[in-house]
């Protein structure tokens, strides 16, 4: 039964592989191709963390060390344990698939696929900037969540990563980044909350002290009326 299933949802999958990579067009290739690139990003990448300074101040530096762990742990786990632990041939390394794939200059990566290091990476900062604004429901969310989905579809049209890789990449990132969200939060709460103390316990010293020098000052004005 179990078997059954599994065999249907990969057949499943390299069906909606071959439908998505089966779409190609001349400027879609452009498209994706340059989607797809890490270093184009670099600008988008920067606008965020200036977005993110505007709004965070002093608490962004903990914030950046939060968000690039996150990053670092999903790329590390997606490509040191998850992909030599399955490993599940990229479709562009399974014989059977390849002549049917349309593969842009030949282009194939890692021998490994599963899970998708782009997914897993795109949706980890995907999900800790909705931990951090999910209260707001910014544009910022909506326009994230569309780069990092553009992101993943990007390596199944390319025929790099079945769908399932992508799927399970970004399930993946998407814990990891959402539990970075809930550690900073936890962290900047706990941080302001012992700075109110702080400023509560000064505020308190200073009122008894307030009350102790006025009192001579009523013992001495009754003394006086007497």
């Amino acid at each position: 039964m179990i078997h059954q299933l599994m065999e249907s949802i990969l057949a499943f999958d390299r069906w909606l592989l071959l439908a998505i990579n089966g779409c190609h067009t001349d400027w879609l290739d452009v498209v994706f191709d340059f989607i797809t690139s890490r270093f184009v990003w670099i600008p988008f990448y920067l606008w965020l963390a200036y977005y993110l300074y505007k709004n965070f101040g002093t608490r962004f530096y903990l914030l950046v060390i939060c968000c690039l762990l996150a990053i670092v742990a999903a790329d590390q786990l997606a490509s040191s344990f998850f992909k030599p632990f399955f490993h599940r041939l990229r479709p562009c390394h399974v014989d059977a698939l390849v002549s049917q794939l349309h593969l842009l200059d030949g282009h194939c990566g890692g021998m490994y696929g599963f899970v998708s290091s782009h997914a897993a990476n795109s949706f980890a900062l995907a999900m800790f900037v909705f931990g951090l604004f999910k209260h707001k429901m910014s544009r910022l969310i909506l326009l994230i969540f569309i780069w990092a989905s553009l992101v993943s579809l990007s390596r199944v049209y390319l025929g790099v990563h079945y769908p399932l890789d992508v799927f399970c990449g970004a399930l993946l990132g998407g814990s990891i980044g959402s539990f970075a969200a809930f550690i900073y939060l936890r962290i900047n709460n706990n941080s302001s909350n012992r700075r109110n103390n702080r400023g509560d316990s000064r505020d308190r010293r200073y009122n008894d002290e307030v009350r102790r020098d006025r009192q001579p000052i009523k013992r001495q004005r009754r003394s006086e009326s007497r």
